[in-house]
């Protein structure tokens, strides 16, 4: 079934929610109820000659778990650090109420503190994916289930983003395991090129702002132009505050700048709509004789010193080994090796010009990761994960999934109908990852009745 909640007038009024965010935000609801456990995961759950264990962290909530088999309702961890507040508040606290159900909240390895091993490096890597990830969430089921309490429990997981798509590829991989799941802004298609995000942004931005979305768009052409002058490269990075360096790494230098440019406003149209408006606001009101110098004086960050926008600077930053970088480098790594999502202006309908294209990307995925990985393996990589979950086709039941109007990442989600066993809602005025907040007196109409729905489905599956 798919529930299509009104659009194209959109009610451009969304509760606020990375490189280009997958990251939900804080709820700041964190309640004595909510406690810390550990984990003892395997460091390899593939490899039978190691039992290695590293300490993953989860976060566990039964004020509402009635006594005997409460169903368990886990919200899987993604590229984030997990903190307390997610199982006090919104559309998981009100299933759980609802069904009587405990909450938990399960880190994924390498992100956090839950660490398989030591630093980011390449060849630690080598245990970081989705289905070592997945591998985890099973052992922890059958971990919980030991209890008594929830020997016979039925599982429900939630997924926000990057951990919609792995809990739509848990049902998958472990559909016995899994009675049901709630995914929303999942995007499950893997593909290189996402130029669509640009497409939607765009979209966004100009009905928030048509003056807005013109004044960025004549900016970015008046800055390609620029670039192709003679000392352009040096023009445009002066006007920005930018350093000029050494040595030149053209074009990638180049389109380090207008990638930035790109996921600024994009990182906008996808978390925070109010934002938005506010720095839309602000350009529009910033001096200059044209729009490439507005966007530049509103960019800029100092007239005292330059700052480093180049690609060596971008890849000193991926290629940081250490854990103080947080999810940047460990998530580009899963982009690499198998989703891609790579955001592009290989699309005609965006305001961000068409500088940025995917070998950008796969130059910096070869870069980051010591030569491991390339144009070819990235290809091959996308290419079996679509092969295996079946893209925007998965062979699945019982799931819910939700998908943004506003969102950009929409685009690899779904549009249509799986199956008679599936629920696919679209909220016109959805961002990303909305519908899991609680209700809101912001909500339009649309996502009033989608959370109401989402909830009921779940309700349904785990009363079958």
């Amino acid at each position: 079934m798919k529930t299509f909640y009104s659009l194209l007038i959109i009610t451009l009024v969304v509760a606020p929610l990375h490189a280009y965010k997958h990251t939900p935000e804080d709820s700041g609801n964190s309640s004595s109820s909510e406690v810390w456990g550990v984990h003892k995961a395997r460091v390899d759950n593939f490899n039978p000659a190691s039992r290695a264990t590293y300490d993953q962290r989860y976060i566990s909530n039964d004020e509402f778990a009635r006594d005997e088999n409460p169903p368990m309702i886990i919200y899987v961890g993604g590229e984030w650090e997990i903190t307390q507040g997610q199982l006090s508040s919104g559309q998981l606290h009100l299933m759980a109420e609802e069904n009587e159900g405990a909450l938990f909240y399960l880190e994924h390895r390498f992100y956090g503190h839950s660490m398989p091993k030591g630093d980011y490096s390449t060849a630690n890597f080598q245990l970081l994916s989705s289905d070592q990830a997945m591998a985890d969430l099973a052992g922890f089921i059958k971990m919980i289930k030991k209890q008594k309490q929830y020997k016979h429990s039925k599982v429900v997981l939630f997924g926000c983003s990057y951990s919609a798509t792995l809990s739509t590829w848990m049902k998958h991989d472990y559909p016995d395991m899994i009675t049901a799941v709630y995914a929303t802004s999942g995007p499950l298609l893997a593909k290189e090129d996402m130029n669509e995000y640009l497409e939607r942004a765009s979209l966004v931005l100009g009905l928030l702002s048509k003056e807005c979305a013109n004044t960025l768009n004549a900016a970015v052409q008046q800055l390609q132009d620029l670039y192709e002058e003679e000392d352009g490269p040096h023009k445009v990075r002066k006007m920005f505050g930018y350093c000029t360096p050494r040595p030149s790494n053209e074009p990638y230098d180049k389109m380090v700048i207008f990638e930035t440019i790109a996921a600024y406003f994009g990182n906008m149209v996808q978390t925070s709509m109010p934002t938005l408006q506010t720095e839309c606001k602000k350009l529009l009101d910033t001096e200059g004789e044209t729009e490439a110098e507005k966007l530049a004086n509103y960019r800029r960050v100092s007239n005292d010193y330059c700052i480093h926008q180049d690609y060596k600077s971008t890849l000193s930053a991926y290629a940081n080994t250490s854990t103080a970088q947080g999810s940047l480098r460990p998530f580009f790594y899963q982009q690499c090796t198998g989703f891609g999502w790579f955001v592009t202006t290989n699309n005609d309908n965006q305001d961000f010009g068409n500088v940025v294209t995917t070998d950008f990307y796969h130059k910096l995925c070869e870069d980051s990761f010591d030569k491991t990985v390339n144009a070819q393996t990235i290809a091959a990589a996308v290419a079996a994960t679509n092969e295996r979950y079946g893209g925007q086709n998965p062979t699945i039941t019982n799931t819910a999934f939700a998908y943004g109007g506003l969102d950009p990442w929409q685009p690899m989600g779904l549009s249509d109908n799986i199956n008679d066993d599936t629920a696919v809602f679209y909220i016109g005025s959805g961002g990303h990852c909305h519908d899991m907040f609680a209700p809101l007196a912001s909500d339009g109409p649309d996502m009033v009745q989608a959370k109401i729905d989402l909830r009921a489905h779940i309700k349904n599956w785990l009363d079958e």
